[in-house]
């Protein structure tokens, strides 16, 4: 779980409230019918809008010559990875094809017979090429330039008797130079085509990471390579395993070593020594570019300000505090989208928030984000009124769930479709259990310590789960709002024993929404029930008319499902998400849900088009943490880097 007690202090926001209470009020928002004013697709489009679609339109097909050169060029780089890594692997795949490999690694392109560390680093190219990083043009063309100097080397006469060229080996570097000199052109000619940046990261701290990483890799190929030298000379074995460690095999071993060489385990090794120092390098690289981009001290105060100002009525607004997700704020930092990159999709939660006057503008910045490098856009988690503001700028919504809301004022534990509910809340009382209602800044900080592990010991993952509905912090002193309720075994006595908590963020000034639910595994059956039920019950004190319960992903299809004359289509996707249900617990998340008959929310996926959606779905999955992929740094404090509000702002 990230860090629950945060930065210590309240965020300071007052000089953002008095600039903004100067602006044009937003129209009223009806509390009992919060859609009436919203966004529509029938209003006119802005010139935000224009820009909108027109930079989506750019990141779906870009134009201009060679509009296919990214993705050629990738996978070309990519087989070469696969041709690698699987002759590092497999003996078999090394012996089939080692007079094609030695011809290519001669007189085309590097290619030694065994190097996980090349595979890599052309792996990392292949993805670079394809995204349209200009780094990696950069990288390719200079490698060219250089392989191609080095063969020319070959061709110099005074050299040919002391490197021992002969007739064929000219002709086949001819050949060589011709391949590359076609693969040079065809970059040069396609350079705009590479336009998409890699965000800034610290640099030397990634560069220090590899040297290091290459000195002790080399130290430890040499004492290897000492230990089975095989046929390699006492003055072969350091050379010998720089060759192989840091120079991934490209200097000849028939030349430089006169055809001694150590056995072929200890050169897998090797090439795996150099891939671990690579890869270590671009952790560093990768955490620092993700952490300078996560929202600042002075991100989050202005966030806050807006949600206060304008998101009454988002259930969801409060979220965007999240502090490992980055943030783009409109020119007139009315409005912002927070947003995670994961797999090369930018993936906002939620609905942009701030002034709904403003969205377009935050969209089209986002947009611009995400054209310059290389993201693929969407938006995860939109209500109707999100999901028409991206629509006006271009994306395609599609209906992934409900949100289930209680409207306290009509909540009763009565009539028949409630029996179970009623009969769990009068088995947990009978059991002794009582509710214990407080705000997060009523608690000591001694108290909030046990509650923090508490919730971590009840956790049933390894970390916290969600993104656009979820906060994953509980006790940081930002957060004081916030609504806790225990149920508690046996109140006021002496081994009194906390079995169930719920933790609820604020929705505007008059409903909460859930965030964390916890319950002791030993406790008694139906905790949450009566902790649900008895904050409806005492909601008038609270102040309280609403309450977000989870999300239920795809309840149309688990409630029509089942039904007599459900069509085909319902039918199958009911089959594939029970069968889902046994690893994400989707249909148990549905039932928990509908049992208090709540109202249903409908959220949406937002995406550019259709062809990105399974990339822009296994992105979803990953924020959500179903999926936990390398995690290169996720912020347990503010980070270091520059607030992304506008200067003018």
């Amino acid at each position: 779980m990230a860090d629950p007690r945060g930065v210590p202090g309240q965020i300071p926001v007052p000089d953002y409230r008095l600039r903004m209470a100067t602006d044009t009020p937003l129209a009223p928002v009806d509390p009992e019918n919060p859609d009436e004013h919203h966004i529509g697709t029938s209003r006119a489009p802005t010139a935000a809008d224009r820009r909108s679609l027109a930079l989506l339109d750019k990141i779906r097909r870009p134009t201009g010559f060679g509009t296919r050169a990214p993705h050629v060029a990738g996978t070309v780089v990519g087989v070469l990875a696969a041709i690698a890594l699987l002759s590092s692997l497999f003996p078999a795949i090394r012996h089939l094809i080692h007079d094609p490999r030695r011809y290519v690694d001669d007189y085309i392109i590097t290619l030694p017979d065994t190097s996980f560390a090349w595979a890599f680093v052309l792996a990392l190219l292949a993805v670079a090429l394809s995204a349209r990083k200009r780094i990696a043009w950069w990288i390719s063309v200079v490698y060219l330039v250089l392989f191609m100097t080095a063969n020319v080397l070959y061709l110099i006469p005074a050299l040919e008797d002391d490197l021992g060229v002969t007739a064929w080996d000219r002709t086949n570097i001819y050949l060589g130079l011709f391949i590359d000199a076609l693969a040079l052109m065809f970059l040069l000619s396609t350079y705009r085509q590479f336009y998409t940046r890699v965000r800034k990261g610290a640099i030397p701290a990634a560069f220090g990471t590899l040297i290091a990483g290459l000195v002790i890799a080399t130290l430890l190929g040499w004492a290897l390579v000492w230990a089975f030298p095989h046929t390699l000379t006492r003055g072969d074995r350091l050379p010998y395993a720089f060759n192989r460690v840091v120079a991934f095999g490209a200097i000849d071993q028939d030349a430089s070593f006169d055809g001694r060489h150590t056995h072929l385990f200890v050169n897998g090794l090797l090439g795996l020594f150099g891939a671990l120092a690579l890869i270590a390098a671009a952790i560093v690289l990768f955490r620092s570019q993700r952490l300078r981009w996560l929202i600042t001290a002075e991100d989050e105060a202005l966030i806050r300000a807006l949600i206060a100002r304008f998101n009454d009525d988002d259930s969801l607004a409060y979220f965007s505090t999240r502090r490992d997700k980055a943030v783009v704020f409109s020119p007139d930092g009315r409005a912002a989208i927070t947003y995670r990159v994961e797999v090369g999709v930018g993936l906002a939660g939620g609905d942009p928030i701030g002034d709904p006057e403003s969205w377009p503008d935050a969209i089209a910045e986002f947009l611009t984000l995400c054209e310059k490098y290389g993201w693929h856009p969407a938006s995860m988690g939109s209500s109707p009124r999100g999901a028409a503001a991206f629509d006006a700028a271009g994306f395609v919504s599609l209906n992934i769930g409900d949100e289930a809301i209680l409207h306290t004022r009509e909540f009763s534990l009565s009539g028949s479709a409630m029996k179970a509910v009623r009969q769990a809340v009068t088995r947990t009382r009978r059991a002794g259990v009582g509710v214990r209602i407080r705000r997060h800044n009523e608690i000591g900080d001694t108290e909030m310590a046990q509650i923090v592990a508490r919730a971590d010991d009840w956790r049933d993952t390894d970390e916290e789960r969600g993104f656009a509905m979820a906060l994953s912090r509980i006790g940081d002193p930002a957060d004081g709002d916030c609504l806790l309720v225990e149920a508690v075994l046996d109140e006021g006595e002496p081994g009194e024993r906390v079995v169930g908590m719920l933790s609820f963020v604020p929705w505007g000034r008059r409903g909460v929404s859930l965030d964390l639910m916890r319950r002791d595994r030993h406790g008694p059956n139906g905790v949450v029930e009566t902790m649900v039920a008895e904050l409806c019950r005492n909601s008038e004190q609270l102040g309280i008319t609403e309450v977000s319960l989870n999300f239920a992903a795809f309840r149309a299809f688990f409630e029509q499902g089942p039904q007599i004359g459900a069509g085909p289509v319902m039918r199958m996707g009911y089959s594939v998400l029970m069968f889902g249900s046994r690893f994400f617990q989707m249909e148990s998340l549905y039932k928990s849900n509908a049992k208090y008959l709540p109202d249903w929310q409908s959220r949406y996926l937002c995406f550019e088009d259709s062809r990105i959606l399974p990339r822009v779905g296994l992105a979803a999955i990953v924020t959500e943490g179903f999926i936990t992929l390398p995690r290169f740094g996720r912020a347990k404090h503010y980070t270091q880097g520059p607030p992304s509000i506008p200067t003018d702002v």
